[in-house]
């Protein structure tokens, strides 16, 4: 309707959110937090933007997302790669951050059990010597 578009993404929301919300009957559908769309025409781009930026969705008023507004912003300079590169950033920067408080955990588990078998060898000289 607007213009030919080349690709979309959209971040779909924390599975955890997802599941809590089904379960105290909410919708099923698969909701999303976020999403960029890159149109052919960078003109184009700008002017959907400016168009439909906060304007409702619309469709039928029993449609689900006919009272939610449009948010859109167009993003000079941006290029689809620095979209690509962010989401492999945030992988990695999660990936070493779970490693590294499984990391933490297994120190502590280890110091605690360490201290434990000093405590059991202290008690057992304490019963042997009185």
């Amino acid at each position: 309707k607007f213009g030919s578009v080349n690709r979309v993404f959209l971040t779909p929301e924390d599975p955890s959110i997802r599941k809590k919300r089904k379960a105290m009957g909410g919708n099923k559908r698969q909701n999303y937090v976020d999403g960029w769309i890159e149109f052919e025409d960078k003109r184009i781009a700008k002017r959907v933007a400016k168009e439909l930026n906060t304007r409702p969705i619309g469709g039928k008023s029993t449609s689900f997302y006919s009272a939610d507004m449009w948010n859109l912003k167009y993003l000079s300079k941006f290029k689809w790669h620095h979209l690509t590169e962010k989401i492999a950033y945030d992988n990695t920067v999660r990936r070493h951050k779970l490693q590294a408080e499984i990391a933490q955990a297994k120190r502590e588990k280890d110091f605690y059990l360490e201290r434990v078998d000093q405590s059991k060898k202290i008690t057992k000289k304490a019963k042997r010597s009185g």
